[in-house]
C-alpha cells in the first residue's frame, strides 16, 4: 500500500503540472474545451468496460488472459469507431475538429485500462504504479513541447496519444510474458464469463461517472474549465483511498474467505474516512491566491468551489473501500443499487435547478447537487455493508487512534 500510494502521489503531481499547463496556456474556456472531450473519452471507455474494466482483477487469476483480451478488443474497437458518430450528432463543432481523434483515444485508454485491471489481477501492483507514473511523465512533457509556444486543445490530445501508446504496448508485453494459470475457455463460454461479471460491476461504474460527471455537459466552457480544476484538486484527495482499494481488491479476489476480507476492510475504511477527511481540510485553509497563482487569476474562484466539494469527496472516499469490498468478493450489484441512490440524487438536483433557473446553473450548484449524492451514496453503501457483513455501525466509525495506527503501520514497513 505505502508503495502504490506513493506512485499515485508522483502520478498525481506529474498530472497535476498538465492541469497547470492547460490552465495557464488555454485559460478556463480551453481548459473546459480539453476537459470535455477527455470527459468523452472516459464515457467511451465506461462502455467499452461493459466487457471487461475492473471485473478483469477478478477474473484474471480464474481465466486464461486470451480468452479476456480478445473479446475486450472486439468490443473495445466497436464502441470507439460509434463514438464520433456520436459526437457529430450531439456536438457537430467537437467533431468537425477531433472526432477520429476520440476514436482512437478512446480505444487506447479503454484497452489499456482492460491490460492495468488484469496486471492488478495478477498481483502486479508495483508494474502498474510504474506504467501510471510512466504514462502521465510521457504525457505532460509532449504536451510542454506542444502547447509551449502555441497553445491549442488540439495539442492535448497529441499529448494524450504519446503518452497511452507506448504504455499500452508495454502493458501488453507485461501481460504475454505472465504464466498460464487459470482455465481456457472458448470464445462464446469467454463473452459470457466477461458479460457476467463485466456487466454488473461496470453497470456501477457507470452509474457513479454520472454522479461525478454529469455536470460537465452542463456548464458553459468557461465555468466548466473552473471547476474541472476545483474538482481535480478534491478528487485528489482520493489517493490514499484508491490506493488501499487497489490492494484490497486484488486481494480479495485472490481469497475465498470472507471473514478475512471483512477483518481486512473495517480498519481501511476508518483509516481512509481520516487521511482523507485531514487532507481536505488542509486543501480547503490555502488562500485564493495560492489556486490563482498556480492557474492564472482567471481561477481565483476554485477555492470557492472546493468548499462545496469536499464533504462529498469524503463519503466516497469511505465507499471506495465498501465497495471494493464487494467487489473482491463477487456481489457487484450491492454497489449498484449504493450509486442508484446517489445517481437518484443527482437527477432530482438538477432537474429541480433545471426548474428553478431555466437559465443555467453554476459552478456551485453543481458542486452542491454533487455532495449531497454522495452522501447518499456513503450511507446506502455503509447500511448494504452491515447487512452483509453483520459488523456492527459503531465498529465503522473512525477514531483518532485509527491514524496513529496507520502511521505506526507505515513506519514498520519503511523499516
Amino acid at each position: 500500500m505505502l508503495f502504490t500510494f506513493v506512485s499515485r502521489l508522483a502520478t498525481a503531481v506529474v498530472n497535476f503540472g498538465t492541469i497547470i499547463l492547460l490552465s495557464r496556456k488555454l485559460g478556463p474556456e480551453g481548459k473546459g474545451i480539453a476537459t470535455l472531450i477527455l470527459v468523452i473519452v472516459t464515457s467511451v471507455q465506461l462502455i467499452c468496460d461493459f466487457m471487461g474494466g475492473a471485473a478483469m482483477v477478478y477474473l484474471s487469476p480464474r481465466y486464461r488472459l486470451r480468452n479476456l483480451l480478445l473479446p475486450s478488443w472486439i468490443w473495445t474497437a466497436f464502441w470507439s469507431l460509434l463514438a464520433p458518430v456520436v459526437v457529430w450528432w450531439i456536438r457537430p463543432d467537437l467533431f468537425e475538429l477531433y472526432g477520429w481523434h476520440i476514436a482512437g483515444l478512446s480505444f487506447l485508454n479503454a484497452s489499456m485500462n482492460q491490460q492495468l485491471h488484469l496486471l492488478n489481477g495478477r498481483e502486479q501492483f508495483r508494474l502498474v504504479n510504474m506504467l501510471n507514473l510512466f504514462t502521465a511523465i510521457l504525457t505532460v512533457s509532449t504536451l510542454s513541447a506542444y502547447i509551449w509556444w502555441n497553445p491549442k486543445p488540439i495539442h492535448y490530445m497529441y499529448a494524450l496519444y504519446s503518452g497511452w501508446l507506448p504504455s499500452w504496448i508495454l502493458s501488453l508485453l507485461l501481460l504475454l510474458r505472465l504464466p498460464k494459470v487459470g482455465e481456457n475457455l472458448s470464445f462464446g463460454k469467454s463473452l459470457k464469463a466477461l458479460l457476467k461479471f463485466s456487466s454488473a460491476n461496470q453497470f456501477g461504474h457507470m452509474l457513479q461517472f454520472s454522479n461525478q460527471r454529469v455536470a460537465y455537459f452542463l456548464l458553459p466552457a468557461f465555468a466548466l474549465g473552473i471547476y474541472s480544476n476545483a474538482v481535480s484538486l478534491a478528487e485528489a484527495m482520493w489517493m490514499l483511498a484508491t490506493s488501499i482499494a487497489t490492494i484490497q481488491y486484488g486481494t480479495i479476489a485472490n481469497s475465498n474467505d470472507k471473514t478475512k476480507a471483512i477483518e481486512l476492510t473495517v480498519p481501511l475504511f476508518r483509516a481512509s474516512i481520516l487521511v482523507t477527511s485531514a487532507a481536505g481540510v488542509f486543501l480547503c485553509l490555502l488562500p485564493a491566491s495560492f489556486f490563482g497563482m498556480l492557474f492564472g487569476d482567471a481561477f481565483l474562484p476554485v477555492k470557492e468551489n472546493l468548499y462545496f466539494l469536499m464533504p462529498g469527496v469524503v463519503f466516497i472516499s469511505g465507499y471506495l473501500i465498501l465497495g471494493h469490498y464487494f467487489s473482491g468478493t463477487g456481489q457487484f450489484m450491492k454497489n449498484n443499487y449504493a450509486i442508484a441512490a446517489g445517481l437518484a440524487v443527482t437527477l432530482m438536483g438538477f432537474l429541480t435547478l433545471a426548474f428553478i433557473q431555466p437559465d443555467g446553473i453554476n459552478e456551485h450548484q453543481a458542486a452542491l447537487v454533487t455532495t449531497i449524492a454522495n452522501m447518499a451514496t456513503f450511507f446506502s453503501v455503509i447500511w448494504l455493508f452491515k447487512t452483509d457483513s453483520g459488523v456492527a455501525l459503531r465498529e465503522l466509525w473512525p477514531k483518532i487512534s485509527d491514524f496513529g495506527l496507520l502511521l505506526n503501520k507505515l513506519r514498520n514497513k519503511v523499516r
